[in-house]
């Protein structure tokens, strides 16, 4: 399978100073009126280093909300973006070419929870003073089936690219105040039969009130999130003129995260679009009042080994000519590897781009993209995944693999950081170049 990528920047020529744009997706250019501006100290520390305080200052951030609404109802998810008023000023660390924020933001209301927004790489300034320059983070919310709920900023650490070990650890020194309040009004509505069940039950559920479209149907640890998928299976669900029909089957063994104990709640959460609810069920042991248990049998046939993009173009960072060599900078959009193949196989992700051209007749040789991979395996995937080695692109380089094992399979999200070396004296124009994913 194969996957294009178009990477397009534009070079200008002069000495005004050009504005990085980069592809964070965000939804909100501004803030809305009513995303309460939070300023509040923070402690900083260097992972690794012998001082516990790498720095402490002072930042202001809003939260705000996409789509921007009065009330919102039960279920719906909404995109959280967290904007920096005033950015960290704590020093790059320590060869840190790239760096992107990784943040905690609490919900406050009836059901408290945290949810996470994700910034993107972002090329460091150099120096002895330099301080480090952050992208405004984004992060995904499913609305409780109550409120009011409140949104407040919480802890942060940076990595570098896309990797998930952070290098910095920022905390707040005293509690944020509520960023933002939301107002909730009913959604559509979900019923499960039954709510008391065992592990290896078959869950049907129906609801009314509901977009049209298929179904996403989860077995979660809280109304909102934290939905593990080795917890539901054989998952099916639709809403058809407002009637929402379904069931799944409550995993017997999961694997790398056993359910909770008897006695303890789970919730089916189905979504529809960006229209959602939940349901609590309570868990019991085997023969308890209530219940009842089936012995199931079935066949298990292997998959396919699939890849997936989120995204179909790379934007890197402008440069203004100055008569000296320079580098433009971006991030590979994640990309996701399926194995569902269920034998004792690997695979590889190998990549190769082509010539960086402008119609104005510039022209950039491929081999001067460069890029540093990085890879993460889900929790339950039984394979292993290792980056490519850092360097050209040009020529069929790999992003990931995974190699042969007794059993190997799971799901791996692969990225890169990428550069292109620019001559000191080149063409102005708008560059294009062709960057093809390959998975054997």
């Amino acid at each position: 399978m194969r996957r294009i990528k178009h990477i397009t920047r534009r070079v200008t020529a002069g000495c005004a100073t050009t504005i990085i744009a980069a592809t964070t997706g965000l939804v909100a250019a501004s803030a809305p009126a009513t995303a309460a501006e939070v300023a509040f100290p923070e402690s900083c520390r260097l992972v690794g280093a012998p001082s516990p305080i790498w720095a402490a200052d002072e930042i202001k951030v809003d939260l705000t909300v996409f789509p921007e609404k009065a009330v919102y109802s039960a279920g719906e998810q909404v995109t959280v973006t967290w904007h920096w008023r005033t950015r960290p000023s704590i020093p790059v660390p320590p060869r840190a070419a790239t760096l992107r924020a990784i943040a905690d933001i609490r919900v406050g209301g009836t059901q408290s929870n945290t949810f996470t927004a994700y910034g993107q790489p972002r090329s460091q300034p150099a120096g002895p003073e330099a301080t480090v320059d952050l992208w405004d983070l984004q992060g995904t919310l499913r609305l409780p089936a109550s409120g009011p709920i409140t949104l407040t900023p919480g802890a942060y650490s940076l990595t570098e690219g896309l990797s998930p070990v952070p290098v910095v650890q920022c905390a707040p020194t005293t509690p944020p105040a509520v960023s933002r309040t939301l107002e909730i009004g009913p959604g559509p509505t979900l019923s499960a039969t039954p709510t008391r069940v065992v592990p290896g039950d078959r869950i049907e559920f129906t609801g009314e009130g509901w977009p049209e479209g298929d179904a996403r149907v989860q077995v979660c640890g809280s109304p909102t999130g934290g939905c593990p998928p080795e917890w539901a299976s054989s998952a099916t669900g639709s809403a058809r003129a407002g009637h929402l029909t379904g069931s799944v089957t409550l995993s017997e063994n999961p694997r790398s995260l056993p359910l909770p104990p008897p006695g303890d709640t789970v919730f089916l959460l189905v979504s529809v679009g960006s229209s959602g609810a939940s349901r609590e069920l309570t868990l019991v042991r085997k023969g308890s009042p209530g219940t009842s248990s089936t012995d199931i049998t079935g066949s298990v046939t292997p998959g396919s080994l699939t890849l997936h993009q989120q995204a179909s173009a790379i934007k890197l960072s402008d440069v203004t000519l100055d008569g000296t060599p320079q580098s433009m900078t971006g991030a590979l959009n994640p990309v996701t590897v399926t194995d569902v193949r269920g034998g004792s196989l690997g695979w590889a992700l190998t990549a190769d781009i082509s010539d960086f051209t402008s119609p104005e007749g510039g022209r950039i040789p491929a081999d001067r993209f460069t890029w540093k991979p990085s890879v993460q395996a889900d929790p339950a995937s039984p394979s292993t995944a290792v980056p490519g080695a850092p360097g050209s692109i040009a020529g069929g380089s790999t992003l990931a693999s995974a190699p042969p094992a007794p059993h190997t399979g799971g799901t791996f999200t692969a990225g890169a950081a990428i550069a292109v070396a620019l001559p000191a004296y080149q063409k102005p124009g708008t560059y294009n170049a062709t960057l093809t994913l390959s998975i054997s």
